[in-house]
């Protein structure tokens, strides 16, 4: 995430910075400067190097961690300083909405650059209801589900938007959830008893929350269960790691696999314009590093490139001032063209949702693929496809044969 707010940093300033009217030594172009700090992705750690960073350079926006516990750490000291945060974990709940996913307005300094678990279940409700009929044409879509160390962001979040999306669509009858539940810890490896359970209660749908060591165990260890072939399973976590396809192998095709990513390093859509602004960031971030563009790559481009817009916007550094033109922020409004690909909120066509946008306050609604995972027998490997929606979709999901 670093070099991508350096690359971001770079581009700007080699520009001429950006204009405040009202910047701290009067009306003028000021550079953007970037100044690191470590929170060893701690929830120990992260106040106390918040407070260090704030503290010796009171800088005028913080681009924070992608941990969910270390953003959760660090709440204290966000409110007691003011500080305008952008937070790059999928969590939103405590963060800017309640558990009732209403609006926290007073943790107005807090914006979240990184679509939520929340919406992330959300759209799997649309896509499972899209293709019930090819799932499970004659009953219900029993959903089994599964996380580590009953991981909040997941259990409570992810969800809760899925359940809220049943309730939305009055889907009771057609997405039944008919088991949670968690492994041990992030790193276990023994997925049998849970795929012993769903087996066991006829799932046809498994939806994940895991790390890629346990995802890979998981899509592996699926072969020794005959009721499991076929399943549709859909993964969240690996999907920025292209190592981890290469451990599946020819399990890939045993589940029937997807991924959803909102991560431009893992996807080609059959959307022109958007392709092609993902290959120029990804030979830009070649280019500047030397390393491949990662998903938290593409989020420090962004988080930068949309803080220094709201900067230019407020005209100046003061807090409030900022927190409200990132609030009334358009993405018509930011000079650079972000690597993500946004759709705006309405009223108002702005980049952050409004108060009137519930679960999405201060959120932003980042375009997100379902991804198909193949494996080729020919050449060993495994592959993935863009498959739904269908307007960014490079071929259409393919479906066991009964």
């Amino acid at each position: 995430m670093s070099w991508g707010a350096h690359l971001a940093k770079s581009q700007i300033n080699s520009h001429g910075g950006i204009y405040l009217a009202n910047g701290p030594n009067g009306p003028g172009n000021y550079t953007i400067n970037i100044v690191l700090t470590d929170d060893q992705t701690s929830p120990s750690t992260g106040p106390s190097a918040l407070l260090q960073l704030y503290d010796t350079y009171h800088p005028a926006a913080v681009i924070g961690s992608i941990a969910t516990i270390v953003v959760d750490a660090e709440l204290p000291v966000i409110q007691q300083n003011n500080i305008v945060y952008f937070s790059q974990a999928a969590q939103t709940l405590t963060l800017t909405v309640s558990q009732n996913f209403t609006p926290l307005l007073d943790h107005s300094t807090i914006f979240h650059d990184e679509d939520s678990a929340y919406y992330f279940g959300w759209l799997t409700v649309e896509f499972l209801l899209n293709y019930k009929n090819q799932i499970s044409p004659n009953g219900p879509l029993r959903i089994g589900a599964v996380t580590y160390s009953k991981n909040p962001v997941f259990v409570d979040e992810e969800m809760g938007g899925i359940k809220a999306a049943i309730n939305y669509y009055g889907a009771q009858n057609e997405i039944q959830i008919v088991d949670l539940e968690s492994v041990s810890s992030p790193s276990s490896t023994t997925l049998q008893p849970t795929l012993t359970k769903f087996a066991q209660e006829n799932v046809n749908v498994i939806i994940t929350g895991l790390t890629p060591p346990s995802a890979t165990a998981l899509a592996q260890q699926a072969v020794d269960f005959p009721q499991l072939k076929g399943v549709t399973t859909i993964f969240w976590t690996p999907e920025d790691d292209p190592s981890w396809y290469a451990t599946l192998g020819p399990s890939a095709n045993y589940l029937n696999m997807f991924v959803f990513s909102n991560f431009p390093a893992m996807s080609n859509v059959s959307v022109q314009s958007i392709d092609n602004v993902w290959q120029y960031y990804r030979n830009a971030y070649l280019a500047y590093t030397g390393k491949g563009l990662s998903g938290v790559g593409s989020f420090g481009i962004d988080s930068v490139y949309i803080a220094a817009a709201g900067l230019q916007l407020a005209g100046s550094t003061n807090s409030s001032a900022l927190t409200s033109a990132l609030e009334s922020l358009k993405i018509s409004q930011i000079p650079w063209t972000l690597v993500n690909d946004y759709t705006p909120f309405q009223p108002g066509d702005t980049i952050f949702g409004p108060q009137s946008s519930g679960a999405f306050w201060h959120s932003t609604n980042q375009t997100i693929v379902f991804m198909q995972v193949h494996y080729n027998p020919s050449t060993q490997s495994v592959y993935t496809q863009v498959v739904w929606p269908s307007q960014y979709a490079t071929a259409q999901p393919v479906w066991p044969t009964p």
